[in-house]
């Protein structure tokens, strides 16, 4: 048996983990609801700004998906008529595909396209963490820089704006690239099949997000 001193620091030693993982990992769904997240979880797409746009490209692919299981629509509405869903929506197909996929799921619409926002912001700290891991770096020090992601991503005044604004899918592309960057070191490292399979995914995923992704990669 341990002696009772021993068991006690390892205990403490336990719970500081403990407290430490949710703080940076729980800590952001607080963060959340104070700059009012909670509006987030209504069946009313946010609007203004960016938003607008991203709406309107999301709406269109759904309909074009719903009536005749295409991606895309001529919309005689914009630019005086061009095809919805092509060229222009680059920076929108990984949330059009999300809305499009919970809907189908039974989701309510506008719920459906504000949880992407959800995502990206409750993303931050694990991805972070992940691809931290993935380059090698300890728990400690994985999770230091998974917390000042958090803080950067919140209370950054150009990163929080950008976001605020609708800007979502660059923000989110802006920390999503570590993943598939961390597994293909991780990949060079040791030659794993596990973490190629881990980059190539989600190097696709991080450029559905945001075609961004590349000129940051590259």
């Amino acid at each position: 048996m341990l002696p009772a001193s021993h068991a006690l620091r390892r205990l403490g030693r336990a719970s500081a983990w403990a407290l430490a993982y949710g703080l940076v990992f729980g800590g952001p769904v607080g963060l959340l609801y104070y700059f009012g997240g909670e509006r987030l979880l209504r069946d009313v797409p946010s609007s203004g700004f960016d938003f607008d746009t991203h709406i309107t490209q999301a709406w269109r692919v759904l309909e074009g998906l719903r009536g005749w299981g295409r991606t895309w629509i001529y919309d005689v509405q914009n630019l005086a008529g061009y095809p919805a869903g092509t060229i222009f929506d680059a920076d929108n197909k990984a949330w059009e595909l999300w809305t499009h996929a919970l809907v189908w799921l039974g989701v309510p619409q506008g719920l459906a396209f504000n949880l992407f926002t959800v995502l990206a912001h409750l993303l931050v700290a694990p991805v972070v963490y992940a691809s931290s891991r993935l380059f090698g770096l300890g728990r400690r020090a994985s999770l230091l820089a998974a917390g000042l992601g958090v803080l950067y991503w919140y209370f950054d005044a150009w990163n929080h704006w950008v976001w605020f604004v609708g800007m979502v899918a660059y923000a989110f592309a802006g920390y999503l690239f570590l993943l598939p960057l961390g597994a293909f070191y991780r990949w060079i490292q040791d030659r794993r099949p596990i973490h190629a399979v881990l980059a190539a995914v989600s190097m696709a995923a991080a450029h559905l997000v945001h075609p961004y992704t590349f000129f940051i990669l590259v």
